[in-house]
């Protein structure tokens, strides 16, 4: 699953570093930074948004993860949460089915929630 999601992680991320105004670089080296420094103060503040971003698509993309297992292996080889999870939705199991699906939007609820407050407050 991890290499599935690779390309767009790095594209987002390239995309980020790719719109940072190369004046401030030159602007650091005229100030004396170091490379270091540069990327300390400059790049890492100014990709942090596309990181970030990156971050909640791959969480989301981790929650939906329940049916490959079931796909490649079936629950009867595979007694692990995802077959727990891909039972519930099978069965008619409703109560259950959406408590399941209430944690899922939770946890994600959570990541996005933590995204706004620590970084959408600051401007970034």
């Amino acid at each position: 699953d991890v290499w599935k999601t690779s390309a767009f992680m790095a594209l987002l991320i390239l995309a980020g570093i790719q719109s940072i105004d190369r004046s401030l670089y030159d602007v650091a080296k005229v100030a004396g930074a170091s490379r270091w420094q540069q990327f300390k103060m400059i790049t890492f503040p100014l990709i942090l948004p596309s990181v970030l971003v990156a971050m909640l698509f791959r969480t989301i993309s981790a929650m939906r993860v329940y049916g490959i297992s079931e796909t490649m292996a079936g629950c009867q080889t595979v007694p692990s949460l995802s077959c727990l999870v891909v039972t519930t939705f099978n069965a008619p199991l409703y109560g259950t089915s959406a408590t399941v699906a209430f944690v899922t939007a939770g946890i994600i609820a959570i990541v996005v929630s933590v995204y706004i407050v620590n970084f959408a407050s600051e401007g970034i």
